[in-house]
């Protein structure tokens, strides 16, 4: 038996944040494109080519990803 994830789009949330993972066809197989959206509803990441990730594998990146997003906007304001 297949894995859903597999076959629909999957989504985890945490803290606000969420982070989708869409499965798409290309001509190179299944591929799955993750999406990072934040609290307001804006798309902060996005990767069209991607691997699948397991729920457990999600859910550790979406913390990185808000931690790398985090910094950064964070470097921002400091240099302006």
């Amino acid at each position: 038996m297949r894995q859903v994830a597999r076959t629909r789009q999957h989504v985890v949330k945490y803290n606000g944040w969420r982070l989708f993972q869409t499965p798409w066809d290309t001509d190179f197989g299944k591929q799955y494109a993750k999406c990072l959206v934040d609290p307001n509803g804006n798309e902060r990441f996005h990767a069209g080519y991607a691997d699948y990730c397991s729920h457990k594998e999600l859910r550790l990146l979406i913390r990185d990803l808000i931690r790398f997003v985090e910094k950064l906007e964070k470097d921002n304001d400091r240099h302006l």
